[in-house]
């Protein structure tokens, strides 16, 4: 049985970057500054998984523009700052109201 998981992509830093979810269901940027991102090329329902992990002196801020839609029960994402910290920040693509829905986050490993 041949199981196929995950495309999983790394990102370089840039302080401001475009995510292409056509190309990547995971995809790994490691903070040396601050961020801004924005998402694009998702397929209508897709999972797409944003590993940001901060560098060695942590504390970068990070800002997701418009696309991404917050619901009542995960508000808003204020990024880890401590240094090496990954985050984790999950998005289900909604077509129809051409936003990214965060619908998982978690925060903090080290």
């Amino acid at each position: 049985m041949v199981l196929n998981g995950p495309r999983i992509v790394s990102v370089p830093y840039s302080a401001t970057v475009t995510l292409d979810w056509s190309v990547a269901d995971v995809i790994r940027i490691t903070l040396t500054g601050n961020i801004q991102i924005t998402n694009s090329n998702a397929y209508d329902g897709q999972r797409c998984t944003l590993e940001l992990t901060q560098d060695a002196i942590g504390g970068r801020s990070v800002i997701l523009t418009s696309e991404v839609r917050f619901g009542t029960d995960i508000i808003a994402y204020a990024p880890s700052s401590t240094p090496n910290a990954m985050d984790r920040l999950g998005f289900m693509f909604n077509q129809s109201a051409g936003k990214y829905d965060v619908v998982a986050l978690v925060t903090g490993y080290v």
